[in-house]
């Protein structure tokens, strides 16, 4: 038996057909009732596939991926798929903490165990009413017409906190830890290493280079910063700050 449905993700239609129905479930908040212009055929071979790559990244936690769900792997496995489809459509996935705040989008990436989320739930207590969560891991960046967009997707970390919005992205923070709160402006070429690493980079060598040209049109499109900031509100004002040129 297999599970079909239609999604709207990065402001693109899929049709997704899977072995569980579990994957449906979790992107359950992007379904559409017309049918999706693109194909995604989930297979258990992509499946075994994740098994494979998480056994990778699980033996140097001392974790054991056979106790994975396939139904779980499965819903990673269309992340991954959906990844590699959409670069060649003007959209990277990128790891962050992305937070709209009057309907401009601001994302803080970093490696894990930075404070992303701790940043943007502080953002959140300082601008009230007025910041909503895009999504708090895992959003799509797409570039159009020389703006760059940021979309909300299933994928949302371990507090699933995000909405199905797109809005305009006005600022990329990489975060790193400081005793002291600090804020830099950065060029697109100073950025350029700390971007592609919190980028799905693709396996094909073709989708590779799309992909590379596609930050270098992100880079130059909106403001970058490096902020050195503690896990205290003090850092957030200083990005508050920014965002409304205080």
């Amino acid at each position: 038996m297999s599970y079909t449905h239609n999604y709207k993700i990065a402001d693109m239609t899929f049709q997704v057909t899977s072995t569980y129905l579990y994957v449906h479930h979790y992107c359950k908040s992007y379904l559409i009732r017309e049918t999706g212009e693109h194909s995604i055929l989930l297979t258990q071979a992509d499946i075994d596939n994740e098994r494979l790559i998480a056994q990778e990244s699980f033996s140097d936690c001392g974790l054991d991926s056979n106790n994975a769900p396939d139904y779980y792997l499965e819903s990673i496995a269309l992340l991954r798929k959906l990844a590699e489809y959409i670069c060649d459509y003007d959209r990277i996935l990128m790891h962050g903490s992305a937070i709209s705040v009057d309907g401009n989008g601001y994302i803080f990436t970093a490696v894990s165990g930075t404070g992303k989320s701790t940043h943007t739930n502080l953002l959140r207590q300082l601008h009230g009413d007025n910041a909503v969560m895009i999504n708090d891991d895992k959003p799509f960046l797409h570039f159009c017409n020389g703006q760059v967009y940021i979309s909300g997707t299933p994928w949302m970390g371990k507090h699933s906190l995000g909405n199905n919005i797109t809005v305009p992205l006005k600022g990329v923070f990489f975060l790193y830890r400081s005793e002291k709160n600090i804020l830099d402006t950065l060029s697109p070429s100073e950025a350029l290493v700390k971007m592609i690493a919190q980028c799905h980079r693709p396996s094909n060598p073709m989708k590779l280079i799309n992909t590379l040209d596609l930050i270098d049109k992100i880079l130059d499109a909106v403001p970058l910063y490096a902020l050195g900031c503690n896990m205290d509100i003090s850092a957030a004002k200083i990005s508050y700050e920014t965002i409304f040129g205080k």
